[in-house]
């Protein structure tokens, strides 16, 4: 699928020379080459592909050299793109590198809860690539030169007493994930259940409500009183003691979000707002640098495009380190349902197909 970045530089006829793959090649066994003793050095192309021991080594400098080429391409066409779309592109694509961005592409669907309906992987697909669901010009295909030549579409999504949204979007879909009228509490639920059952069936004992942590509330910088301290998941026996969990499911190009220098920055921040010190949300030390909790702390922070921060994947190895057994069945279901929801709120700010489409072709 092309990405809205390849589209624009197929219609600026500005479309790269495609990639030799003998230049490619040669350029990998050079790199494979370097760290192979002298007798190994000494072999043909052929005979060191034939070599069973040589494999992950042309395996790894391909694969890295194919992600460096193609990430060079789009990074040059970005700059192409209108000045609008620019940033936008750019962090989405720096989204990508996030750990686990990738990770819903290469899921196998064996059972229900990793399966995706055939409009939730064409949506998601649309989003994760940057390729708008619906089309950008209602009577030609002429390349946009700013958002404002996109026909608005208004939001559908409501909130949970049904008052709908009143705000119209244009171009890129990202104000469906930063809706004020909607939040993100569903998307925030459906990711704690699946993580708290997860990490049950892992043989952990998990509280199955949240948990009040008097111990991490405070009235400090930061905090939002007393009755704020309300962790979303309590394991009570990881490693040496009990440890507390907090999710939150994050807009990498919302508004907010792109004033932060890149998105690990975000992620970061997002993190430290949760648990950093005396003047984050979740108190663990106090002003002098002591820390006022024995419990773990965890910030599983997931983005809109898959992504996990680092205190999502330290999690996931402690749950492995621990417990001895496969964390795979818990990374994939994670990585599926942040697709899915992804997908259907994406969808729900669209409405009906039918009245979107007849919008977006009367404007």
């Amino acid at each position: 699928m092309l990405s809205l970045v390849w589209w624009h530089a197929q219609r600026l006829e500005r479309s790269p020379p495609p990639i030799s793959l003998r230049a490619l090649f040669n350029v990998c066994m050079l790199k494979a080459r370097a760290g192979l003793s002298q007798e190994m050095q000494a072999l043909s192309d052929d005979e060191l592909l034939s070599r069973s021991e040589f494999h992950p080594q042309w395996q790894r400098w391909l694969s890295y050299s194919a992600w460096e080429k193609q990430a060079e391409i789009r990074k040059s066409l970005v700059l192409h793109l209108p000045s609008d779309f620019r940033k936008r592109e750019l962090r989405r694509l720096e989204a990508h590198r996030m750990p686990r961005a990738g990770r819903w592409l290469g899921v196998i669907p064996a059972a229900r809860h990793l399966q995706l309906e055939n409009l939730e992987a064409r949506d998601y697909f649309c989003f994760y690539f940057g390729v708008p669901p619906l089309p950008v010009r209602a009577d030609s295909f002429v390349p946009v030169s700013n958002i404002s030549e996109c026909p608005p579409i208004h939001c559908w999504l409501t909130n949970a007493k049904g008052k709908q949204c009143e705000e119209d979007f244009r171009g890129l879909f990202d104000h469906p994930f930063s809706c004020k009228t909607r939040g993100r509490v569903v998307e925030h639920n459906a990711l704690r259940n699946a993580l708290r059952n997860e990490i049950a069936t892992l043989g952990f004992a998990v509280d199955p409500r949240e948990s009040w942590e008097e111990s991490l509330a405070h009235t400090g910088p930061g905090a939002r009183g007393h009755s704020d301290a309300h962790l979303d998941i309590r394991i009570e026996d990881l490693g040496e003691g009990a440890a507390v969990v907090d999710v939150k499911y994050t807009s990498v190009t919302a508004a907010g979000a792109m004033k932060r220098g890149s998105v690990l920055a975000h992620v970061n921040q997002e993190e430290r707002i949760k648990f950093g010190d005396h003047r984050s949300r979740y108190r663990i030390t106090d002003s002098d640098g002591r820390h006022t909790t024995q419990l773990h702390t965890f910030a599983a922070i997931f983005t809109t495009f898959g992504g996990w921060s680092k205190g999502a994947m330290k999690l996931v190895r402690t749950l492995g380190a621990e417990s001895g057994r496969s964390t795979q069945r818990l990374v994939d279901r994670i990585a599926i349902l942040i697709a899915r929801i992804g997908a259907r709120r994406l969808r729900a700010s669209i409405g009906p197909r039918s009245s979107s489409f007849s919008q977006s072709q009367s404007q």
